[in-house]
């Protein structure tokens, strides 16, 4: 399922869309933790990262937005029919990972 996200390397870990109810930033943080096999109270807080209110907010008269930003190693996906998507964490470079430098 492709919700407008732009195309990653890897299908996302999970996708979900939002009820018009629920705060998409505690929404955000709530799907980060559930992929992560963290506690929501052991996550960094969202606001080191992006403003939960601007989050929000962005898609309160717009249905045509995407936002796109790393939360704790997650790429996370934002689009204005208020679906969430989490895409795997980063691999390490070749470099990185053999111990190269």
């Amino acid at each position: 399922m492709n919700s407008g996200f732009p195309t990653f390397e890897t299908d996302p870990l999970v996708e979900r869309t939002i009820e018009r109810d629920r705060s998409l930033s505690t929404a955000v943080v709530e799907t980060v933790a559930s992929v992560s096999n963290y506690q929501v109270e052991d996550l960094p807080p969202l606001y080191d990262t992006i403003d939960p209110d601007v989050l929000d907010r962005a898609f309160e008269r717009s249905n045509e937005c995407l936002i796109a930003f790393s939360y704790n190693g997650y790429t996370v996906g934002v689009t204005g029919d208020r679906t969430i998507a989490v895409y795997r964490k980063s691999k390490p470079s070749a470099s990185r990972a053999s111990g190269n430098r």
